[in-house]
């Protein structure tokens, strides 16, 4: 069973604690984005310096085509990551 995965790490320095990180991947082409999965986690220690891990797999090859991750801190956009299957 083949299964291609990408992964994606939140650095987090000094967060509190309800802190929510998400993360929202999704497929772009020249006119439309459109969602894949949306995930998130929330920050359960008082205060947290990290690494927070997005993972998003298939079982099945990824169709060829550019794709992004959006990381939003408590649903504020903060980065944009854009990578591509070729």
């Amino acid at each position: 069973l083949d299964i291609d995965t990408f992964y994606v790490v939140a650095d987090l320095n000094d967060a509190p604690k309800g802190t929510v990180v998400t993360a929202v991947w999704s497929a772009v082409n020249a006119s439309a984005t459109e969602l894949i999965n949306e995930s998130s986690q929330t920050v359960e220690e008082s205060r947290f310096a990290g690494p927070i891990y997005f993972q998003l797999d298939t079982d099945r090859r990824w169709p060829t085509g550019q794709y992004q991750v959006e990381l939003l801190l408590n649903d504020t956009l903060f980065e944009t990551l854009s990578f591509s299957v070729e």
